[in-house]
């Protein structure tokens, strides 16, 4: 009978001991696997946020070095500018600096200026224009520094006044074609003078 109740007693002991320990695991699975869909969870809401934060543009912060650079503006022409013709022969140059009608009366105006070493003396023979319907023009005058361009003497790199006078000429004229200027220079060597400019616009 003793032997009986012991046996019943080890057996109870273990089944306890058995059930308890089926429970504790049980608690720790319960446990890990609330842990698991914790992680879970916070793992979603990190990616959300990552999601989302990509999703969503941020405005770039430019550092002030590069604030600070400005781009230059494009330079525009001056039109206001009008450009010189300058022809240099027989060692004088002839620039011109405007080309005005008034009624039918076409006046040239240059400046001329001596680049030899030394004085030189120049004559001015004749002068001819072709305008834009092709007609043909001779010089009515010519005068240097307001007087005669007959063996006019020009210091050595000093602007002198020209001026080439043009009668009957078209009112309406836009572009001279062809301009030419005939005459000689005298100093230690006397030389020819031919001076030709083309597509004038007329003022």
């Amino acid at each position: 009978m003793r032997k009986f109740i012991g046996g019943l007693l080890i057996a109870l002991i273990g089944a306890a001991a058995t059930l308890g320990a089926a429970y504790l695991a049980q608690q720790d699975v319960r446990v890990y696997v609330s842990n698991i869909f914790s992680d879970s969870n916070s793992n979603d809401s990190l990616l959300s946020e990552v999601v989302d934060q990509k999703a969503v543009p941020r405005e770039i912060e430019t550092p002030e070095s590069l604030a600070a650079i400005t781009v230059p503006e494009e330079t525009q022409p001056d039109s206001s500018q009008s450009s010189e013709v300058t022809v240099e022969s027989g060692m004088i140059g002839f620039t011109l600096k405007e080309v005005i009608i008034s009624g039918q009366s076409l006046k040239f105006g240059f400046t001329l200026q001596n680049n030899d070493e030394n004085k030189r003396a120049i004559t001015l023979s004749s002068a001819r224009i072709i305008d834009d319907d092709g007609v043909v023009y001779t010089d009515k005058k010519i005068s240097i520094a307001k007087t005669s361009s007959y063996m006019f003497d020009l210091p050595e790199n000093v602007p002198v006044q020209m001026e080439i006078l043009f009668e009957g000429v078209n009112n309406e004229i836009g572009t001279v074609q062809f301009l030419e200027i005939k005459g000689k220079t005298y100093g230690k060597e006397s030389q020819r003078i031919e001076v030709s400019m083309r597509d004038l616009t007329v003022e």
